[in-house]
């Protein structure tokens, strides 16, 4: 069964899926405070007998430990192999922040300016990992006497 269609327990696990037909009484707690470490906001009671997956936070810490580090070595290895002098950059790991730490990741829509002519831009390095960028230049026009 695909992911998507998947509505009910299979050979043992149950899976819960946004577009399910599991109920109204089905939903996800969110992972909010595990990450924030405040107390919770609201309350939680079943009211049938429920099964559950529990995670403890100690494994869902390194969970997301290795998640974000496998992202940081992605972008890393992106800039690296794509960035003009990024191989060169030496790591320093828990000293200073590694130069890959400054860009973030962003989707702009066809037509978007990133600069204009004439105008005072903010010093960045754009990295362009999808689609295209038009480069134009308008030449000033002269008048003629």
């Amino acid at each position: 069964a695909r992911w998507d269609t998947v509505k009910k327990t299979v050979e043992g696990f149950s899976y819960y899926h946004e577009d399910s037909n599991l109920g109204t009484k089905c939903s996800a707690l969110l992972p909010g405070t595990l990450i924030s470490g405040e107390r919770r906001k609201a309350s939680a009671r079943c009211e049938v007998d429920t099964e559950c997956l529990v995670i403890a936070k100690r494994d869902f810490d390194k969970v997301m430990q290795d998640s974000i580090t496998h992202a940081q070595d992605e972008r890393v290895a992106f800039l690296e192999e794509h960035v003009p002098g990024m191989r060169e950059v030496v790591s320093t790991r828990g000293k200073q922040p590694h130069p890959s730490s400054f860009f973030r990741k962003a989707a702009f829509c066809k037509g978007h300016d990133f600069l204009k002519q004439g105008q005072v831009a903010e010093e960045a390095i754009y990295v362009v990992l999808n689609g295209s960028v038009e480069i134009r230049r308008c030449e000033p026009q002269h008048q003629q006497s």
